[in-house]
C-alpha cells in the first residue's frame, strides 16, 4: 500500500492559538449535539413539571430538531455575513440564553418556543467547527483536527440520554440547560482569544438569497417533522403528514429552481459537481442513519426489554463510546497506512459485523452480550466518520469549506432522522408481525399452553385470586410475553437488515476519487 504524500512544504506550522480555536469548535460543536438527546431520558419528569402529554412531549426534542437541521446549511452565509468570530460568539450567547429560558420554562408552548430558540441559534456551531479547521490548521494537521471533531460528534449522542437521566435524578431537570451556561462561557473566552474578528458584510442582505432561505426553511422543517412524528402519526394516514409531505417536497422544487439561478446562492449546488464531494454525502448519509440507529437500539432494548435503569444504560453504553474514543488516535496512522477508501470500507464492514453479532437476542440478553458487538460497532464508527470527514472536505477549497460542511452535516443529521424513523417503523411492523405468527402457532390444545397457564394460575391463586380472575388475568400475563417475545425477534430483525445495508453500502467508497498530488490530503486507495 502507498502511504499517504503530505505536501509539508513552506506549510506554516499549526499553532497553540490554532490547536486552541480548534478545540473550542470541537466543544461547541459537542455541546450543541449534546443537547439533541440530552432530554430523552428525562421526558416523562419534564412533560409532568409543566403539564405535557406524552405526544406533545416528543415537540421537544422534535422542535429543537427540526431548527438545528433547518440552519446547518445556512451557516456559510451567515459566516459569510457576518464574519466566523462573530458568527460563533453570537451563536453561544444566544444558545446559552435559550438554554436558561427553557429551565425557566413553566408550560409547553414557553418549553417548544425556547427549543425552537436553541436549535435556531446553536446549529451554526456545527458545520463551523469543521470551518475552523479548515482554515486554521495546515493541510498536514487537518486530519487529526477532524480526529478531535468526530470523536466529540460521535459519542455526545449516545451520552446524552445517559447524562440527562443522571443529572435528572440528581439535580432535577432544569440542570439539563444550565449546564450550557459555564461551557458557554468558557466558549467565548476561548473563541475571542483564538479567532480573529473581520467586518461584518451587511451588505449581503441586500443581494441574499430570500426566496431559497425561505424554502430551505420549510422544505427541512417539515421533512425533518414528517420523519420524527410520521411513526407515531401512522405516516399517510395522518392529514398532517400528508399535508407536510407535500408542502416538503414542493418547496424543495422550488429550492433546487431557484438555487440554479441565483448568484449568490444559500446552497451552492455547484458542489455536487465534485463526484467524490457527492458521494461522501452518500456515506455521511448512510453513516448517520447507522450513528443513530446505534443510539436507538441498545438503550431501548435494555430499558424495555431487559428494564434497566438509565444508570445502567450509561454503563452499557461505555462500551461503544469507550471504543470509539480509544480507536480514534489510532485512525490517521491506520489511514496513512490504507488509505481513506480502504478504511471507510473495513468500518462499513465492522458496522455490519456489528450488528449481525447481536441478531441471535433473546428477552434473557443483558448488557453482558451486547458488549462486544458494541466495541466493534464503536471502532467501525471511528473508522468511518473520521476519514469521511476528512475526504469529504479535501477537494473542497478553503473559501467554500463553510458551505461544504453545512452541506455535509445537514445530510448526516437527515440520515439520522431517516434511520430513526426507519427502526421504529420496522420495529413496529415487525414486532406486529411476529406477535400474530406466534398468536396463530398457539392452540387451546397446545400442551406447552396449558402447563404455562398453570403455572401462572399457580402463581396468582397463591396471591389469592378466584379462578376466574386468575385464569382471566394468566391470559393476560401470557399476551404480554407473546408481545415481549414479538419484540425482541422485531429488534433482530432490524439488527439484521442494517447489516445487511451495511455490508451493501461498502461499495459506494468506489464512488470516491484520489485527491491530486501536492493536495495534502490523504491518498484514497
Amino acid at each position: 500500500m502507498e502511504s499517504d504524500g503530505i505536501e509539508a512544504v513552506d506549510e506554516p506550522k499549526a499553532t497553540l492559538r490554532a490547536w486552541v480555536a480548534v478545540i473550542a469548535g470541537t466543544i461547541g460543536a459537542a455541546m450543541v449535539t449534546l443537547d439533541t438527546s440530552i432530554t430523552t431520558s428525562s421526558l416523562p419528569q419534564i412533560q409532568g413539571e409543566i403539564g405535557a402529554t406524552i405526544s406533545e412531549g416528543t415537540w421537544i426534542m422534535t422542535g429543537y430538531l427540526a431548527a438545528e437541521i433547518v440552519v446547518i446549511p445556512m451557516s456559510a452565509w451567515l459566516t459569510r455575513l457576518l464574519g466566523l468570530q462573530r458568527l460563533l460568539i453570537s451563536a453561544v450567547t444566544l444558545f446559552v440564553g435559550f438554554s436558561l429560558l427553557c429551565a425557566l420554562s413553566t408550560n409547553l408552548t414557553e418549553m417548544i418556543a425556547f427549543r425552537v430558540g436553541q436549535g435556531l441559534t446553536g446549529a451554526a456551531l456545527i458545520p463551523s467547527a469543521q470551518t475552523i479547521i479548515m482554515t486554521v490548521l495546515p493541510r498536514s494537521k487537518q486530519l487529526t483536527g477532524f480526529a478531535l471533531f468526530t470523536t466529540g460528534a460521535m459519542i455526545t449522542p449516545s451520552l446524552g440520554p445517559v447524562i440527562g437521566g443522571w443529572i435528572t435524578d440528581h439535580l432535577g431537570w432544569p440542570y439539563l440547560f444550565i449546564l450550557n451556561v459555564p461551557i458557554g462561557l468558557a466558549l467565548i473566552v476561548m473563541l475571542i482569544a483564538t479567532l480573529d474578528s473581520v467586518p461584518a458584510r451587511l451588505a449581503e442582505l441586500r443581494n441574499a438569497d430570500w426566496i431559497g432561505l425561505v424554502m430551505l426553511t420549510i422544505s427541512l422543517a417539515c421533512l425533518t417533522i414528517v420523519l420524527e412524528e410520521g411513526q407515531r402519526e401512522a405516516w399517510f394516514e395522518s392529514i398532517l403528514i400528508t399535508r407536510l409531505s407535500l408542502l416538503s417536497a414542493v418547496a424543495f422544487g422550488i429550492l433546487i429552481f431557484v438555487e440554479r439561478r441565483h448568484r449568490n446562492p444559500v446552497i451552492r449546488l455547484s458542489l455536487f459537481a465534485d463526484s467524490s464531494f457527492s458521494a461522501s454525502l452518500l456515506i455521511s448519509f448512510i453513516f448517520g442513519a447507522i450513528l443513530y440507529f446505534g443510539v436507538f437500539f441498545a438503550p431501548t432494548f435494555l430499558g424495555t426489554i431487559a428494564h434497566y435503569t438509565s444508570q445502567q444504560v450509561g454503563l452499557a453504553m461505555l462500551s461503544l463510546n469507550g471504543a470509539s474514543m480509544l480507536s480514534t488516535p489510532l485512525i490517521p496512522a491506520i489511514q496513512n497506512r490504507f488509505g481513506s477508501r480502504t478504511t471507510i470500507a473495513g468500518g462499513l464492514f465492522l458496522l455490519g459485523v456489528g450488528c449481525f453479532m447481536n441478531i441471535d437476542l433473546t428477552s434473557l440478553t443483558t448488557a453482558d452480550e451486547l458488549f462486544w458487538p458494541q466495541v466493534v460497532r464503536g471502532i467501525g464508527l471511528s473508522l468511518v466518520f473520521i476519514p469521511l470527514t476528512q475526504v469529504a472536505m479535501a477537494t473542497v477549497v478553503p473559501e467554500s469549506a463553510a458551505d461544504a460542511s453545512g452541506l455535509f452535516n445537514m445530510i448526516r443529521n437527515l440520515g439520522g432522522s431517516v434511520g430513526l424513523a426507519a427502526t421504529a417503523a420496522i420495529i413496529d411492523w415487525r414486532s406486529v408481525f411476529h406477535f400474530q405468527m406466534i398468536s396463530e402457532g398457539i392452540t387451546g390444545n397446545s400442551r406447552l399452553l396449558q402447563q404455562q397457564l398453570q403455572i401462572l394460575d399457580g402463581k396468582l391463586g397463591g396471591l389469592g385470586a378466584d379462578l376466574a380472575h386468575s385464569q382471566a388475568q394468566s391470559m393476560a400475563a401470557l399476551r404480554l410475553q407473546i408481545s415481549q417475545q414479538g419484540l425482541v425477534m422485531a429488534y433482530a430483525d432490524a439488527l439484521w437488515l442494517f447489516g445487511i445495508g451495511l455490508f451493501l453500502s461498502m461499495g459506494t467508497v468506489f464512488l470516491l476519487r484520489r485527491p491530486g498530488a501536492g493536495t495534502g490530503s490523504v491518498a484514497l486507495h
